[in-house]
């Protein structure tokens, strides 16, 4: 009975998604979920076209991100929650899918996969949990999954969805759509007796890339900022020259470790030179957050999946997995200790604002995250909270959530 759960590929579905399922649950809104919660009015599909197109004139041109992010902040957060975590199962699974053959029946690694992501996403809790973010990275990373399992395996799908799959992959994310793309071209290239099969899959990526970078918004949101795509360009470089130190190494031990398997090796490389791309291309972002990240992280769990399976003494596969489980169930418990912690605060911020509705009092001062416990969980540190100026971002859009005149961070 039990040798039947272990090997069930639907128990660990069931288990990541109730995972994801109880930390979604205990997230709240923050930071932008306020702003586009309370600048938008979404009503019906009409409404949505109308803010995306406004978005894209305005702003930026991750359409397919904000699709999601204004739907679901419009709608309960319930259906957010459930969503969610079905996406990030989903892409817990393509994973799987991508490293492993239909012949390597190892359902147990659906775990191992998420514990991985779990412990080393760069910002797991922005990416995954938070409504705007992962509706920015999250959501994205399962179209750009989805593309690379069946450009993959392209003998067995058709060139029209394939084309479909690269337009969606394409609108992502500006670093991890450019390295799809520059990937795919590479595999194109190595596959080239089935260019006709090939070739529209690429045009898609490319056409959704071009819809997504040259968004009339992007240029007015850098004109408005008074920076540019070469702001602080040396110091950026440099950062990210430190943080890829460590890929020279892992380099030299796909070539090493995967020399008996041509094919994984090949595909190695190729995530090797998505990773490359999408950490390097980010030196003319104007912003450097860990999020932006998050597909990286993917091309890192590939690699490690494809040298980790290929280990040939099986007890150092199980040490790992036995010492990864530990350190799993180390880290959630102390983990959703500090998120009941950040409920609670938040619900007695919610407490403190009704009260002072009730009292007429003008300004609600309320303490920050970064103020609370000594910031002991991403959730709390990483992320941008309230200010001790009343008109600051995000302050004014909290004041219109709650219906209050000014809310003070201190």
């Amino acid at each position: 009975m039990l040798k039947k759960i272990v090997h069930n590929k639907w128990f660990y579905f069931v288990l990541i998604f109730f995972f994801m399922l109880l930390f979604n649950i205990y997230t709240f809104y923050i930071m932008d979920d306020y702003e586009y919660m309370m600048s938008l009015s979404i009503h019906n599909p009409v409404d949505l076209f109308i803010a995306l197109k406004d978005f894209y004139f305005a702003w930026g041109g991750r359409v397919l991100a904000h699709f999601f992010a204004f739907s679901f902040l419009s709608l309960p957060k319930w259906i957010f929650n459930i969503i969610n975590s079905v996406i990030y199962t989903l892409n817990v699974y393509l994973v799987y899918l991508i490293v492993f053959s239909k012949k390597e029946i190892k359902y147990y690694y659906l775990f191992f996969i998420h514990i991985i992501l779990f412990l080393f996403t760069p910002a797991f809790f922005q990416s995954f949990l938070w409504v705007d973010g992962s509706c920015n990275y999250s959501f994205p990373a399962f179209f750009q999954l989805l593309f690379l399992y069946y450009y993959l395996n392209y003998s067995n799908h058709s060139s029209f969805s394939l084309f479909l799959l690269g337009v969606f992959a394409g609108m992502g994310n500006e670093n991890s759509s450019l390295s799809i793309i520059v990937l795919s071209i590479v595999y194109f290239l190595f596959h080239f007796k089935d260019w006709k099969k090939l070739i529209f899959p690429v045009i898609g990526l490319i056409g959704g890339y071009l819809f997504l970078f040259f968004a009339p918004g992007n240029f007015v949101r850098l004109t408005d900022s008074n920076t540019s795509f070469f702001t602080n360009f040396f110091p950026k470089l440099l950062y990210l020259l430190k943080i890829s130190l460590p890929l020279l190494p892992f380099f030299i031990l796909i070539v090493i470790g995967l020399k008996n398997n041509k094919k994984e090796q090949f595909l190695s490389f190729c995530f090797f030179l998505g990773l490359v791309v999408s950490v390097f291309s980010m030196v003319i972002s104007p912003i450097l957050n860990l999020r932006s990240f998050t597909f990286s992280f993917f091309y890192v769990l590939m690699i490690f999946l494809f040298l980790f399976k290929n280990i040939s003494k099986r007890w150092i596969i199980n040490g790992v997995m036995i010492l990864s489980c530990f350190f799993f169930a180390v880290t959630t418990i102390s983990t959703f200790q500090e998120y009941l912690h950040v409920h609670e605060f938040l619900r007695n911020r919610e407490i403190i604002i009704e009260e002072s509705k009730k009292n007429h009092e003008s300004e609600v001062y309320l303490k920050t995250y970064q103020n609370s416990r000594n910031c002991r969980t991403p959730y709390s540190c990483e992320l941008f909270d309230l200010s001790d100026d009343w008109n600051a971002f995000p302050n004014k859009y909290m004041e219109l959530y709650y219906d209050v005149d000014r809310i003070i961070g201190y």
